[in-house]
């Protein structure tokens, strides 16, 4: 299932994952020329006995030489890594709130400096048009 690509699970990828990519070779093990010796070999082991004139046979069929080797030494190693810590949310949240608090405290003085513009607007008016209509009555 995993193969054919029908996972059913919302799974993020993987901590970990190894893959090596595969080739296989054959050839006829032994060749003519080292098969005399393998035969001695046997002959001369207790464990394996090997009945009539068929050692030559018995080899070709149930002697196998396998080779592993790495196609290649050098490995990529990729590593997921978190880029917006705790330690940057808490900075960056805290450094919003007080460009925001700041920027509200300045509008607050800034009104608090315009109505002190209008009221002595206001009030400057008021007692110059008093004054004005007192010195047009004189």
């Amino acid at each position: 299932m995993i193969a054919e690509g029908n996972i059913s699970c919302n799974c993020g990828p993987a901590c970990t994952e190894v893959s090596y990519s595969t080739s296989v070779f054959s050839s006829a093990w032994p060749g003519s020329e080292y098969l005399p010796k393998i035969v001695d070999k046997l002959l001369n082991t207790p464990a394996i006995s090997v009945e009539g004139n068929d050692t030559e046979k018995f080899i070709y069929e149930n002697f196998a030489k396998l080779n592993v080797y790495y196609e290649n030494l050098q490995y990529d190693s990729i590593e997921q890594v978190a880029t917006y810590t705790l330690l940057s949310l808490v900075s960056n949240v805290g450094g919003h709130l007080g460009l925001w608090i700041g920027m509200s405290a300045l509008t607050l003085m800034e009104f608090l400096e315009c109505m002190y513009d209008v009221l002595y607007v206001l009030m400057f008016r008021r007692k110059n048009a008093t004054h004005n209509v007192s010195q047009s009555a004189n």
